[in-house]
């Protein structure tokens, strides 16, 4: 199964149902997961238990934009905001439906991913860290972002040690500047 696929077969008919029902058209894109405030353990928590019933995999990515609490601090006319945002919507746009996104109170996004392992994790990683990069900067400066990579139950048995796991793959992505890691299997 390719860990960054098409929607479910579920979701593309209800898609159908509700265009037949003269419903407004959904796109593929609407039913992408959107960036919103919230407890991220509880998100884990919630997938995990998914994933634990049907023996699957979940990818989670801890995604830091790289000195952004510097950056708000000289903010002067809200362009740091801006660039945030775009840099959310770059991410948004790699999201398929069944992943989960939130932001934590300090502005750090955690992404679940159904049904994904470690290589399509690590490949997601990389493809978020360039997403930010190619969407966002400051005055001319690029924003970049760093991804810690956790997988469940590969790294953690549970919601609270795979959010250990990713923040400390956080912490050394940001101290090696490998962004998410290398590519799994040289790519």
């Amino acid at each position: 199964r390719d860990p960054l696929g098409a929607p479910s077969a579920a979701l593309a008919a209800d898609a159908v149902a509700a265009a037949a029902s003269g419903a407004p058209e959904v796109r593929a894109r609407d039913l992408r997961p959107r960036v919103a405030d919230g407890d991220p353990v509880e998100l884990l928590e919630r997938a995990v238990d998914a994933h634990r019933l049907d023996r699957r995999t979940l990818a989670v990515l801890l995604v830091e934009l790289d000195g952004l609490d510097r950056l708000l601090a000289v903010q002067h006319d809200g362009e740091v905001t801006e660039a945030v945002e775009r840099a959310e919507q770059a991410v948004e746009t790699l999201l398929r439906p069944g992943d989960g996104v939130r932001r934590d109170p300090d502005g750090r996004l955690w992404i679940a991913l159904a049904g994904t392992g470690p290589a399509g994790a690590r490949a997601l990683a990389l493809r978020v860290a360039a997403a930010v990069e190619g969407a966002a900067d400051h005055r001319g400066t690029p924003l970049t972002a760093s991804v810690g990579v956790a997988v469940f139950p590969v790294d953690a048995p549970d919601a609270h040690a795979l959010a250990d796991h990713a923040e400390d793959a956080l912490f050394t992505a940001q101290a090696t500047g490998s962004r998410g890691g290398p590519p799994p299997g040289g790519l």
